[in-house]
């Protein structure tokens, strides 16, 4: 087979073989162009054209990230869980990415004994009224009723577009981190100690997260930019929660209260 992703039970499976973990199964790695049939032309033609990692996914059978991956500890067998019903007393939060064309946001559970969070569900819609997709949000994050503790997003230039969700009836709070770096980080910690984890039914924020990356030069290098970072619209919802629910190395939270207030006035 082709590694398409490297996420998932194939990778796990070749995981725990090569370490010794599986002693039934046997790991065999061979190249397209080992095989003789196959035109030496087109290997060579998609080596030239595609980018490398992409390239040794489909051509070399190498398990490979993005050149640039922002996210690239995240793990599979650490960060991705089997969904579970969310216990009820379980404190829900919101992060939300406002659009015109491409409203997102991302629901988060977190455990009150350990802090971990648990990415259970997100959204992405267009061509919805603002009450429209407040309705629908709403309905997804919460299915059995109830309220979020809650609810950051968008940048600090989109006041206006929080006015109208709180008008809504979604209290969404302005984050207190400007820099889009410093909340990457924040979030980039929580998926390398393992305190984010994503139920594996998050299948489209799971493939933000694997091919988030960003623009490289000519040697190959990673550069600051994030590539095509309009269409991580998930992510961007992501990472406003996240960074606002971990203030520091310390998983230090911040007040919901004061965070509520902050709502009520923007």
């Amino acid at each position: 087979t082709t590694p398409y992703t490297v996420r998932g039970w194939l990778k796990d499976l070749c995981d725990d073989a090569l370490a010794g973990r599986r002693s039934d199964v046997a790991v065999v790695r061979f190249r397209s162009i080992d095989n003789p049939a196959f035109p030496k032309d087109e290997f060579d033609r998609a080596r030239r054209e595609m980018p490398a990692w992409r390239f040794s996914l489909f051509y070399e059978g190498e398990f490979s990230r993005p050149a640039g991956a922002v996210y690239d500890s995240f793990e599979n067998r650490r960060n991705v869980v089997v969904p579970f019903d969310v216990p009820a007393h379980w404190p829900r939060h919101i992060g939300v990415d406002f659009g015109e064309t491409n409203t997102a946001a991302v629901f988060l559970a977190e455990d009150p004994n350990t802090l971990d969070l648990y990415a259970y569900g997100s959204y992405h819609a267009g061509g919805r009224s603002v009450e429209e997709h407040v309705r629908a949000v709403r309905n997804k994050a919460l299915p059995e009723g109830g309220d979020f503790d809650l609810c950051v997003g968008g940048s600090w230039s989109e006041a206006e577009w929080r006015k109208d969700y709180i008008a809504a009836g979604l209290p969404v709070a302005r984050p207190p981190v400007r820099e889009v770096e410093v909340g990457i980080q924040r979030v980039y910690r929580q998926i390398k100690t393992g305190r984010l984890k994503f139920f594996d039914s998050c299948a489209r924020l799971l493939a933000e997260v694997e091919s988030y990356s960003r623009e490289v030069d000519d040697r190959g290098e990673p550069l600051d930019t994030i590539r095509d970072k309009a269409k991580f619209h998930r992510l961007d919802a992501l990472r406003y929660i996240v960074a606002t629910l971990r203030a520091s190395a310390e998983f230090e939270l911040v007040s919901h209260s004061r965070l509520g207030s902050q709502a009520r006035i923007l």
